[in-house]
């Protein structure tokens, strides 16, 4: 896009979807091309024709925020955008917003200094011009949690992340039982 989009709304106190619906393509001169519509409505995107680019609830005399005061903060419910479940562009799967990110690791480096994953992770964060590849964020996810999950969803990925943020915060460690109940231990 090259210009603006304004979009009015009201507030409805329910969750509210900004999406960009792709509509017919037609060949470019270099690829195929296709036209869009960026809308709000209150339905989840299908996944055949849209993507979401946020959502919000906004209640009535409330102003919609888009500033952070900290990690929990991206998970607020009320008049705020919510940018957990928004894909962004990975090579072969779609991974986190870079913001999440990047608060991530600047609350991270507060608090840990001993970790060489988590250093390593936190310095390519602050580093990132684009979203962070799947497959590497993934492979931190489960080192990190010492897990093997296969698919982590941009809303699992934002849970992993604040899981490691408190466990780090409060000095717990967390393990898996042998019987898949989750479990933290205190170090």
């Amino acid at each position: 896009m090259s210009e603006p989009v304004r979009i009015l709304y009201e507030a409805t106190q329910k969750t509210s979807y900004l999406k960009v619906k792709f509509l017919d393509g037609f060949q470019g001169s270099e690829k195929k091309e296709y036209l869009t519509q960026i809308y709000i409505d209150d339905s989840s995107p299908n996944i055949r024709d849209e993507m979401e680019l946020c959502r919000f609830k906004l209640q009535k005399g409330a102003r919609l925020r888009n500033e952070y005061t900290d990690f929990n903060d991206f998970y607020t419910e009320f008049d705020t955008i919510n940018r957990i479940h928004v894909p962004f562009a990975s090579p072969f799967q779609s991974t986190i917003c870079p913001e999440i990110l990047k608060t991530f690791a600047k609350t991270m480096m507060e608090y840990s200094g001993n970790n060489p994953w988590d250093c390593s992770f936190c310095l390519n964060c602050l580093k990132l011009e684009q979203g962070m590849n799947y497959e590497e964020l993934k492979g931190y996810l489960n080192l990190r949690l010492k897990e093997k999950i296969e698919h982590y969803s941009t809303h699992d990925m934002y849970f992993a992340l604040r899981k490691i943020l408190e466990m780090t915060k409060t000095g717990t460690t967390y393990h898996t039982s042998t019987n898949g109940d989750s479990k933290i231990m205190l170090l």
